[in-house]
């Protein structure tokens, strides 16, 4: 929890407005619970003293075959960082055995990153883009698979 307070401090969770350290607590309490997991992402950052700790959170919706994630940087979480962390979390879910698919969904200012990741690393797909998807926004659609996805398919 300190680590999000301090993300908090730099501003995170801006939709939060102003707070007290007490409401906050409640306040993330009911932001994280829609979700079934909640990761604490670490990697290598200088603003640590042993050079490594947080630098965002992965939560994830999850109907028990498809998986949606979202990615929450830290204020102090590099562009190295950011890109490390979708990264390894889509490489572990393509062998989580009960992960069938993920479904990634983005606005206009991520979809150039996401669509990197794929062209880059391989660790998810490009769909298409939905007009007007997102409240009003485009909304664009990514795909990794996950350890179960070719349980799902038939033959």
């Amino acid at each position: 929890m300190r680590y999000l307070w301090a993300a908090y401090r730099k501003g995170s969770f801006s939709q939060l407005g102003d707070v007290s350290q007490e409401e906050f607590t409640q306040d993330i309490l009911t932001i994280l619970t829609p979700y079934e997991w909640v990761w604490m992402i670490e990697d290598k950052n200088h603003l640590y003293p042993d050079g490594y700790g947080p630098v965002g959170i992965m939560v994830a919706r999850f109907n028990g075959w498809e998986m949606e994630p979202h990615f929450m940087s830290f204020p102090w979480a590099t562009p190295r960082n950011k890109v490390k962390s979708v990264v390894a979390f889509m490489q572990m879910a393509r062998y989580e055995k009960g992960v069938g698919v993920l479904n990634v969904y983005s606005g206009d200012e991520d979809k150039d990153f996401f669509k990197h990741l794929g062209k880059r690393y391989g660790v998810m797909y490009y769909v298409g883009k939905i007009p007007r998807g997102g409240y009003g926004d485009d909304k664009y659609v990514f795909y990794g698979r996950g350890g179960s996805f070719f349980k799902g398919m038939h033959s």
